[in-house]
């Protein structure tokens, strides 16, 4: 699993991305830049961005406060049951 901190910019507070514009090393990119990987870093970052609004509350704010219903909505607790 790759966590929610490396699709929101370091220094800029309203900033998110996904696919292969994600924060990592060059070393640290070999996993994520496959197809369905970058895809479900897609659908996370569209749900922040929607939890963002609803809170009133920056990615970094999500990451930290609002992780446990990303995680819902991105179907984690689910996948890891499984």
């Amino acid at each position: 699993f790759l966590p929610f901190r490396m699709l929101y910019a370091r220094d800029l507070a309203n900033l998110m991305m996904a696919g292969r514009c994600v924060s990592c090393s060059h070393i640290g990119l070999a996993g994520p830049r496959v197809m369905k990987t970058c895809a479900q870093m897609g659908l996370a970052t569209g749900y922040a961005a929607a939890l963002c609004k609803k809170h009133g509350a920056t990615p970094r704010e999500v990451g930290k406060k609002h992780i446990a219903e990303l995680r819902r909505l991105v179907g984690y607790e689910t996948a890891a049951a499984s």
